[in-house]
């Protein structure tokens, strides 16, 4: 009967299983399912199995299921590609191209690419285009920029009041030390969790949209491959940093400010390498 429902509703399908899957995996809930709707969540598990476009970017994502990404699958494809430099410098983006690419709607596409434009990845044209910016160096310089001015208000703003909360960070640490424990060695989802609960902490809505905005980008840069990251003893100092972090924190201690800094520093750094962009 369910799955009679959810026939030819793949779009808003994908929607559900996502947020299925991000609650499963911030709760570490294990659930089943039939076979039909365990392909629909291993496709968003895969990310609609994005590499094949990577590999080949005039090809359509497809399953057996007829898969249909959503406007956040599009996009996270689109801002690989952007970032890791593979369109020429000003390089438009048409909706309708872009949407015979992926097999998807006008809509989702229309939603994907203002998504990105308000990243910063794309610029509005008139008629609907969008521009792909250039990512340099020091474009990234600022995209960490914004990074610790946003967190460093929200570290200030949690020292001078004692009465924030700081459970969602706790249990952001508690997730950490639980995934280090299973061997987990791709960080870059518990990194922008863990940063986003500090922000949250401090119940500012306009610090906290701010952070939002922009952690697909940073989440993307840091996903990218990074000798450091893959590193065996890479998974011990992160756990170790974001603990040191969360005790200054609760302390209220000024130093977590330099500790802070020279974290997010080192981010920078290791994302500089992923994308093939050091600084000059």
């Amino acid at each position: 009967m369910l799955q009679d429902y959810w026939d030819d509703r793949q779009l808003e399908t994908e929607v559900l299983c996502d947020k299925a899957i991000s609650l499963a995996i911030r709760h570490h809930v294990k659930f089943t399912t039939n076979l039909w709707l365990h392909d629909q969540i291993y496709m968003v598990l895969a990310r609609g199995n994005l590499q094949a476009a990577e590999n080949n970017p005039s090809e359509r994502l497809y399953s057996r299921v007829n898969f249909i990404p959503t406007p956040e699958i599009i996009a996270q494809q689109l801002r690989k590609e952007i970032l890791r430099s593979q369109y020429p410098k000003g390089t438009i983006l048409k909706e309708k191209d872009i949407s015979v690419r992926f097999n998807a709607s006008r809509c989702s596409i229309r939603t994907a690419l203002q998504n990105l434009a308000g990243e910063g990845l794309l610029v509005n044209l008139p008629n609907g285009r969008k521009r792909i910016v250039e990512i340099t160096a020091q474009q990234l310089e600022n995209l960490f920029g914004i990074r610790w001015l946003l967190e460093k208000r929200a570290t200030e703003i949690i020292l001078d009041d004692s009465s924030l909360c700081l459970d969602g960070v706790q249990e952001a640490i508690t997730i950490i030390e639980e995934q280090y424990r299973h061997g987990e060695k791709n960080w870059s989802f518990f990194e922008i969790n863990f940063h986003a609960e500090i922000v949250k902490a401090t119940q500012d809505i306009f610090l906290i949209n701010s952070f939002r905005c922009y952690s697909p980008t940073w989440f993307t840069v840091m996903s990218f491959r990074n000798p450091i990251r893959e590193d065996p003893g890479y998974g011990s100092l992160f756990l170790a940093t974001h603990k040191q972090l969360l005790s200054l924190l609760q302390n209220r201690s000024k130093d977590i400010l330099s500790l802070l800094k020279n974290h997010l520093d080192e981010e920078k750094a290791m994302a500089q390498v992923g994308i093939g962009l050091l600084p000059k």
